[in-house]
């Protein structure tokens, strides 16, 4: 596939973006449809699919159960699927990183993530996630700013999801991640 069309069709809400940001009404009318859809389209869910592991799947359903009991609240996948997202975003503004730096972390995140597939093929279980069209519009801005490096690999949206996930799950699965389970239960009480 050809990369800017590859471009295009990954990092769809960063072009839309674009092409509203230049996007100049005209009368009245315009102007106020203009505006009302934006306002609209701007709190939109927006849906991405995922296929992980089917062992990595129910291990991260065991720990949602494990969350749902300690705080007396349902408590999904989406929903670690959502706080992993916002932890990777304040990381990566908390540590000020460049595109190259960005770029880095997904490689190193993937490596980790790589892990959970092992070497043999293993059945995968599809999961669904949504995040705030900003949210995803953030992700798809800091994917562009690595793909304008020209990095061997375009990540789409859902490909990111994928590695903080799975790269997610084999932390857990090792025991890196400490007190995590503790401090995500405090952020809920």
């Amino acid at each position: 596939m050809n990369k800017s069309v590859e471009k295009t069709v990954k990092y769809s809400l960063y072009e839309e973006e674009l092409s509203d940001l230049s996007y100049k009404p005209t009368g009245l009318i315009d102007k106020f449809i203009f505006y009302v859809t934006r306002k609209i389209t701007s709190t939109v869910d927006i849906d991405y699919t995922i296929n992980i592991p089917v062992a990595a799947y129910l291990r991260g359903e065991y720990l949602c159960e494990e969350i749902s009991e300690s705080i007396q609240d349902d408590f999904s996948q989406r929903d670690l699927i959502s706080i992993l997202i916002d932890d990777f975003i304040y990381a990566i503004r908390e540590r000020k990183l460049t595109a190259y730096g960005i770029y880095h972390e997904i490689l190193e995140r993937e490596h980790n993530a790589m892990k959970i597939y092992g070497t043999h093929k293993v059945p995968n279980k599809e999961l669904i996630c949504s995040l705030k069209r900003k949210i995803g519009l953030k992700i798809e801005i800091m994917l562009n700013d690595v793909y304008e490096l020209e990095a061997q690999n375009i990540y789409s949206t859902s490909d990111l999801i994928q590695i903080i996930y799975c790269d997610f799950i084999q932390k857990y699965k090792t025991g890196e991640l400490g007190n995590f389970l503790k401090e995500l239960i405090k952020r809920f009480s």
